[in-house]
């Protein structure tokens, strides 16, 4: 499978690394090699060698600047963009990663800004697609989805915006939007029929369908996509999520220690574990699990007023205080 072939390229990488570790080319395979195992620290450390070999290359430093952001390494991400500010300040993948640091570090602002920035200086399809997402990031549903049909305008067959544009749609829980998105997403999948992203999109479809049947196949999706791309954490959680409505909070757990593997901070894999924790013994046991949330991000509400209701639950309301 998959995940042999990345470990066993790795061995063979390792044993090339030791005869000619400079080389930009096998560093590059060694970088995709270890985010395909989910090994951040060590793909950090390799994009870190080759930004130091090629400081020039824009691509290597703003995927350097994005991999710390990731990693909650807000310093180091700021000062490479920084550095790269002058030559990158018109590019929406600077734009893109300026703007979730600003997110991370609670300047929303600053965040919209960016995005303002990125639309004045190009007004094309892809600034108005980066502000929707930041939007979206920012819990601005009317914002966001003002945004993402600006930018269909734009381009209706640019298909980031439409796998966009079909996630936000059913995210809303709107029918008629929800009809848009089948709409979109029938017509984008007739065109790119393997793209798994957009599989992800169907199964969230129907999923939210919730027939056994449409349950059925949405796990068959899920599952492929997983074993196709194991450091998505996006389907683990979906999974996770169906086995724990159908009472089977052990296997949930199952699917949200498989994705942390990939992920081990993913805050969406961890709260899915921290309910199963919950549901499967009782809510003490979730206690660890949303206290490790809090301590990785002190402002986020939703594991805050979880870990309380843990504690409420268990009827020790005093240890939330």
């Amino acid at each position: 499978n998959r995940a042999k072939n990345y470990t066993r390229a790795q061995e063979i990488l390792d044993r090339v690394g030791e005869r000619k570790a400079s080389v930009p080319i096998l560093q590059r395979l060694e970088y995709e090699s270890k985010m395909q195992l989910g090994q951040w620290d060590s793909a950090s450390k390799v994009l870190e060698d080759l930004a130091v070999g090629d400081p020039n290359d824009l691509a290597v430093n703003l995927t350097l600047a994005g991999v710390f952001v990731r990693q909650r390494k807000y310093i180091e991400a700021q000062a490479i963009l920084d550095r790269l500010r002058p030559k990158a300040a018109q590019s929406v993948e600077f734009a893109d990663i300026q703007a979730r640091l600003y997110i991370q570090q609670g300047n929303a602002d600053a965040a919209i800004k960016m995005c303002n920035d990125a639309i004045q200086n190009r007004d094309d399809v892809s600034a108005y697609r980066l502000r929707a997402r930041i939007y979206f990031l920012l819990n601005r549903p009317p914002q966001a989805m003002d945004d993402v049909q600006k930018a269909l305008a734009r381009d209706p067959n640019d298909l980031p915006t439409v796998q966009l544009a079909v996630s936000l749609y059913i995210s809303s829980g709107n029918r008629a939007f929800i009809a848009r998105a089948r709409t979109l997403l029938d017509a984008a999948l007739a065109a790119h029929p393997d793209d798994l992203d957009l599989k992800y999109l169907r199964a969230r479809m129907l999923i939210l369908r919730n027939t056994a049947p449409d349950n059925v196949q949405a796990r068959q999706l899920l599952t492929e996509i997983t074993k196709a791309r194991q450091r998505s954490p996006e389907a683990w959680e979906q999974l996770g999520w169906m086995e724990l409505r159908e009472g089977q909070p052990g296997r949930a757990m199952e699917m949200a220690m498989d994705g942390l593997r990939y992920n081990p901070q993913d805050r969406r894999l961890l709260l899915l574990k921290a309910q199963g924790e919950a549901a499967r013994s009782s809510p003490l046991q979730a206690v660890p699990t949303l206290k490790a949330l809090v301590d990785l991000d002190p402002n986020d509400l939703e594991a805050t007023l979880l870990l309380v209701d843990m504690y409420v639950k268990a009827d020790q309301a005093d240890r939330a205080l």
